[in-house]
């Protein structure tokens, strides 16, 4: 049975956000990053140019998963 398109591009999305969480887990730590709906990614920690601590925008799930060569 061939997989359809749907499939394919779901299947081949959904390996992506694994490995990007997996690569956000790597660097920033367990329940440290958020990817939100509206397709931002957040990370908690301290915040670059900065002596204090919260979450920051890291930037557009797109401009990270590109910075890994996603």
């Amino acid at each position: 049975m061939n997989a359809t398109y749907e499939q394919t591009a779901a299947f081949r999305s959904n390996k992506r956000a694994r490995k990007l969480r997996e690569l956000l887990r790597r660097d920033y730590g367990t329940g440290r990053y958020r990817l939100t709906k509206d397709g931002e990614a957040h990370i908690y920690g301290k915040m670059p140019n900065s002596i204090a601590t919260g979450w920051w925008l890291k930037g557009s799930r797109e401009s990270v998963e590109s910075e890994y060569c996603l």
